[in-house]
């Protein structure tokens, strides 16, 4: 029997969601590296270790824009310093946290959601896989 995690990037890549890229450590600072859709805005995305799915999140702004707001966030930005604490501590140990995307909105992947709506689809997801960092900005 497969364990939950492995599950967790099956049903993303089931929906349609695809690997886009990954945070990574640069001289004590950490980056992201996007492969594609950096210019796409109304994406979910996906930030995950190995097969689990560590965070969940939506953006209506370019995917771009969303990620920097983890790697500088402003103080008054709770989620972003929490996140952005969690990646940094993960790279800091060695470990991968990649990035995962869905913006494919025409596909009939995502079929079956109850809604088509960015916000509906996120709190679905968020409620079938259960990523420990939604809901809680501690480290």
């Amino acid at each position: 029997m497969k364990s939950q995690q492995t599950d967790q990037v099956q049903i993303l890549e089931r929906i349609g969601f695809r690997r886009a890229g990954q945070w990574r450590a640069e001289q004590e600072r950490f980056m992201y590296e996007l492969v594609s859709p950096r210019n796409r805005s109304g994406v979910l995305y996906a930030f995950t270790i190995g097969q689990s799915v560590m965070y969940l999140g939506k953006t209506e702004r370019l995917l771009v824009e969303r990620l920097q707001n983890y790697k500088t966030p402003d103080p008054s930005q709770r989620t972003n310093m929490a996140q952005k604490k969690r990646i940094s501590d993960l790279l800091a140990r060695g470990q991968d946290v990649a990035i995962w995307v869905f913006d494919d909105w025409d596909s009939s992947s995502h079929v079956g959601f109850p809604t088509k709506d960015l916000a509906g689809i996120e709190a679905h997801l968020i409620g079938l896989l259960n990523p420990p960092w939604n809901g809680s900005t501690k480290t």
